[in-house]
């Protein structure tokens, strides 16, 4: 969809061009959107003209390409990553991640601490509670792991990332576990973990 964008833009911009540049009719030119008209009589084309459509082609385009400023260090794909913010602001996320049976990652999943407030917080150190299958079984929050397992802080406006590992000593029942993780040092930041253990044959 941009490089449609981005040629119907240039596809604009040549025509604008081209009717400035054809100038040998007695009536006035096209009427640009800066408001001016196109030269007349001879006249030489006016740069202004053509400087204020190649900037308005070009900030279609990069807008487009952009898709709009993202937090400072915050994830580059949301396909494999979870946003928080740490003052408790987001509503009901899920951090979603799936192992095989040996705890294994299957896809990588990151955690994202976003502080979108004009002070710093931390330091933040994670931790999380027991993870239980619907059927009662559970996985030890001993073996889960946090890296970096504390952050020293975190500036204002910005983000950073934290992903889960797991240490097991044997292989994981196929399900999935939910629990909560929590951070001392942002009392109100709290997330579901869900973990997806996928069994051998999967």
């Amino acid at each position: 969809m941009c490089s449609a964008v981005g040629l119907e833009a240039a596809r604009e911009l040549v025509e604008r061009v081209a009717s400035t540049v054809n100038h040998s009719g007695d009536e006035p030119g096209p009427t640009h959107s800066n408001g001016a008209t196109g030269p007349r009589n001879g006249q030489s084309p006016p740069v202004g003209d053509f400087v204020q459509d190649w900037w308005e082609a070009a900030a279609r385009v990069l807008t487009e390409l952009a898709g709009g400023p993202g937090p400072t260090g915050g994830p580059t794909s949301s396909g494999s990553s979870t946003e928080v913010d740490v003052h408790g602001t987001s509503r009901g996320p899920v951090w979603q991640v799936q192992t095989d049976s040996n705890g294994r990652l299957m896809a990588p999943s990151e955690l994202w601490l976003r502080n979108a407030q004009p002070c710093p917080v931390g330091p933040l150190r994670l931790s999380a509670g027991d993870l239980r299958a619907p059927d009662g079984t559970i996985v030890s929050s001993r073996c889960l792991r946090f890296d970096p397992p504390e952050a020293a802080g975190l500036p204002a406006r910005s983000a950073r990332g934290v992903v889960v590992t797991l240490c097991v000593e044997k292989p994981l029942e196929p399900g999935t576990y939910r629990g909560v993780v929590q951070a001392e040092g942002a009392p109100n930041l709290w997330i579901t973990l869900e973990l997806t253990v996928q069994s051998e044959s999967s």
